[in-house]
């Protein structure tokens, strides 16, 4: 008896225990996941029963760890309220020809070797008012996405481009929930002041990505194909819906909501309503087929028959409640990954390996961000990332004299922003389910993001009083740095 009470004494996994179960997935993940195109959800499943054998040395039990897992679960329940929204939403906008008709009208104003930079302006526009990346995506998204396609742009660079911009808002909308919450674990930072502390990175960021995008756009090789593609898709816009200015009013009720700041899976589905009476009333398609759309998607045999071009094909058969299924099971999987982790403490223990002997600011951002980074590899979700890494974070600033409010910039940056970066996160394969282009290929072009992490590293080595101190507990603007 006593034999195995002393089997049964929990510890902390050893450095090389914790640092194998990140390296297990990570691997496992860039190679089955990224080389050989095997399901992600699966290589998630098969990691957990890793960190099982890991947390059973360290003297966990079976039952404990399912708990664990049961306990992050619960906190999943919004996120599947919300992703069963954006299916409502899609399918309804699709049904009351919202996207396809303004894509339609977009694709007559827009010149091809401009559209990458509006994909990424429009998508941030419209995410600073949503306050939402994943309703950004599911929405201004696809019609730019649907823009870029129809003029014949590389799908992966048109991905990117609307990502960035649909994650705009996360950092830069007041209504949003990461300036929130990262201000609340970074020192108590108002969404005010974490939206400031995100200015000189990300503004300089915004504009080197406009550029960017602006000359990959040049780049690409446009001609009759485009414009023959373009009346093609007008054609068949035409053949299925009438281009009335109401088709606008679904998008209009969201943004009011919005701004009403009404919870956004609420506006999402009364916006959905909303479409599904424009799709009966202004197209005269059927109510039956309408409730059909919201739960399983819009589907070609809604419209009358026509020889569609294959873009407009493309667009349908998307949207409706049932859509979502496979980040449903991806979510589910992930976050009992994350459960397990945070149970035996494994990221903790690596963090403190990491962090033991940083003695200036920029490592501090540095190695923060890349652990923050890989963090998110495991948990695969921005919110605990964003726990996780606060508390790890915390003390090195402390110990340094700074703020506790830099970390929103690390935290905004190589969470909330970089969590599109780790192909087997809940951000990234949603944007696949909805754009159909595959992480690793879209990863190249995330200019904005990339150029926001680095931006702020290299602000922190090389900018004096870039970072808040702790008594000051405000920046020091350019010209005091000079002075000094």
């Amino acid at each position: 008896m006593s034999k195995e009470k002393k089997q049964r004494v929990k510890r902390e996994p050893t450095k090389f225990e914790a640092l194998s179960c990140i390296l297990f997935l990570l691997i496992f993940a860039i190679i089955g996941y990224g080389i050989y195109g095997l399901r992600v959800e699966v290589i998630i499943i098969i990691s957990c029963f890793y960190v099982a054998f890991i947390a059973h040395l360290c003297g966990y039990t079976l039952n404990e760890m399912v708990d664990a897992m049961f306990a992050k679960l619960s906190e999943a329940g919004g996120l599947f309220l919300f992703i069963t929204a954006i299916g409502f939403t899609l399918g309804s906008w699709l049904f009351s020809g919202t996207i396809p008709v303004i894509i339609g009208w977009l694709l007559q104003i827009i010149s091809p070797k401009i559209v990458l930079v509006c994909c990424f302006v429009f998508c941030s526009i419209v995410s600073c008012i949503l306050g939402t990346s994943n309703g950004s995506v599911g929405t201004i998204g696809v019609i730019m996405f649907g823009v870029a396609s129809v003029m014949g742009v590389n799908p992966a660079m048109a991905a990117g481009a609307c990502v960035c911009g649909c994650y705009m808002g996360q950092i830069w909308c007041p209504v949003a929930d990461m300036p929130t919450l990262a201000g609340q674990l970074a020192g108590g930072a108002s969404p005010i002041e974490s939206m400031k502390l995100m200015g000189i990175p990300g503004g300089i960021a915004f504009g080197i990505s406009c550029i960017v995008y602006l000359v990959l756009g040049f780049g690409q090789s446009h001609g009759a194909i485009d414009a023959q593609g373009i009346a093609e898709y007008m054609a068949s816009v035409n053949a299925a819906f009438n281009s009335s200015i109401l088709v606008l009013l679904p998008v209009a009720v969201l943004v009011y909501l919005i701004i009403r700041k009404v919870s956004p899976s609420i506006a999402m589905f009364i916006s959905g309503i909303v479409a599904l009476i424009v799709g009966c009333l202004v197209h005269g398609f059927t109510v039956k087929n309408g409730f059909l759309a919201l739960f399983s998607g819009f589907k070609v045999d809604m419209i009358p028959e026509f020889d569609y071009c294959p873009q407009f094909m493309a667009m349908l058969g998307r949207g409706g409640m049932t859509s979502n299924s496979t980040m449903y099971v991806f979510v589910i999987v992930a976050m009992a990954y994350a459960g397990m982790m945070s149970k035996i403490g494994a990221v903790k223990v690596v963090g403190d390996m990491l962090f033991g002997k940083i003695k200036k600011p920029g490592t501090l951002v540095l190695i923060g961000s890349i652990t923050t980074l890989a963090i998110q590899s495991c948990l695969a979700t921005v919110y605990g990332t964003n726990f996780v890494a606060a508390e790890m974070f915390r003390e090195g600033y402390r110990r340094m004299g700074l703020s506790e409010k830099n970390m929103v910039r690390m935290l905004q940056s190589a969470s909330t922003l970089g969590c599109v970066l780790v192909p087997w996160s809940i951000a990234a394969i949603y944007i696949e389910t909805y754009f159909g282009v595959n992480p690793f290929q879209f990863l190249p072009y995330m200019v904005f993001i990339y150029m926001t992490i680095i931006l702020n590293i290299v602000f922190s080595y090389v900018w004096p009083g870039y970072n808040l101190t702790a008594e000051k507990n405000t920046a020091v603007t350019p010209a005091e740095a000079v002075e000094a």
